[in-house]
């Protein structure tokens, strides 16, 4: 996120300055899988899924929750990572009942709204897709403790972002 800019107070309106990210391209599976034809096999992405989860750890400190996590709202340009598309987002720790955002990347307690959900839950799923799209021909057995961990079936146990970022092995990759 840029910047923000300050409104009236008791008006209703909040704008948020969003920055360019010049040469970026959607984040929708830019690795090819490794071939053996090839001499060179291209890294990991492990750098661009901790720059992409970090992203959204910035969010969640800075109070609000994102709700439309989803590959096509991330783009990269191999080096840098940026969060498109803040038009869901809202405070975070707020309780929702209504299903908000793009259903494939939504997590199984919207389709059940009565008992209500949080943000985080929702970014993390959502965040969990995403590592899937990226790495899904590099799931390694480090890689498969976040996914398993961001897409956990049962809310009360499922990571958090900031969770997934705690992992120890990130030094030896980055």
């Amino acid at each position: 996120m840029s910047s923000y800019l300050s409104t009236p107070k008791g008006s209703a309106i909040a704008v948020l300055v969003m920055t360019t990210l010049p040469g970026s391209r959607p984040l929708i599976s830019p690795y090819p899988p490794p071939s053996k034809k090839k001499a060179h096999v291209p890294r990991p992405p492990y750098r661009t899924v901790h720059s992409f989860l970090t992203s959204l750890s910035l969010v969640h400190s800075s109070g609000y929750v994102h709700l439309d996590v989803k590959p096509g709202n991330v783009v990269s340009n191999g080096r840098d990572v940026m969060l498109l598309d803040f038009g869901l987002s809202t405070l975070r720790g707020d309780l929702h009942s209504h299903r908000v955002g793009t259903m494939n990347y939504k997590p199984p307690e919207i389709w059940e709204p009565e008992e209500g959900w949080t943000g985080e839950g929702v970014d993390a799923w959502g965040a969990g897709c995403v590592v899937v799209e990226v790495v899904r021909n590099w799931l390694r057995e480090r890689m498969e403790s976040i996914v398993e961990g961001l897409l956990e079936w049962e809310r009360g146990k499922r990571w958090d972002v900031e969770r997934a970022l705690e992992e120890d092995w990130w030094s030896d990759v980055l």
